[in-house]
């Protein structure tokens, strides 16, 4: 199925079009491990290659009680302290093939399915489709993502992100990222990547 086919079908059943991170400040950010500079500019979108299935938003309500209440659970034994943040918490998944099996109009079924025969080398017609080269998701997708957790030079601080998809806008700092990789090629490289993450909300000054 074409892109724009696609587009057009998710429209017709009213499902959101792709989710995104949108970056709203400059921020230059280098990986000390591989020495990579990552430059974002207010205004850039890091779309991520599949909806999240689902999301998370957590919000609580802390309470302080008083130290010599002496058991006494009055009206005034202590306080409510509602100024907490609130946190979104969701897990995505990117996949090698996606883009491949987009152009090719196969279903996502059989290009999942094809990965693991590619791997396994029980089909030549799947392999001769994995010399096409997938993407590279560590560095169209990891590194990118797991750079927004990092400190910005010029600010000292992770740079500030809004998350959108449909009606949600979220926007704070990226708590943590926690990358599973669950499924690799030949040759050892990531051809599935499910990325854990959660931010903490963080209005714009």
């Amino acid at each position: 199925m074409e892109a724009n086919a696609l587009e057009s079908l998710l429209e017709q059943e009213s499902v959101p079009q792709k989710a995104y991170f949108l970056l709203e400040e400059d921020a230059e950010i280098e990986d000390i491990s591989t020495g990579n500079i990552i430059q974002w500019k207010a205004k850039d979108k890091f779309v991520v290659q599949l909806n999240p299935t689902s999301y998370n938003i957590r919000k609580s309500t802390e309470f302080q009680p008083k130290g010599n209440f002496n058991g006494q659970y009055t009206a005034n034994y202590g306080e409510f302290q509602n100024n907490s943040p609130k946190t979104l918490h969701m897990t995505l998944l990117f996949d090698a093939f996606f883009a491949l099996e987009q152009k090719s109009g196969a279903k996502t079924t059989s290009t999942l399915s094809f990965q693991t025969e590619s791997i396994t080398g029980e089909s030549n017609t799947m392999t001769a489709k994995q010399e096409s080269r997938a993407i590279d998701l560590q560095k169209v997708y990891i590194e990118k993502i797991l750079s927004l957790t990092n400190c910005a030079k010029k600010t000292s601080r992770p740079p500030l992100v809004t998350f959108q998809y449909g009606s949600v806008s979220f926007t704070g700092y990226m708590e943590f990222v926690d990358v599973q990789y669950k499924r690799f090629d030949k040759e050892g490289e990531p051809i599935r990547v499910e990325v854990t993450l959660s931010m903490k909300e963080c209005k714009k000054e």
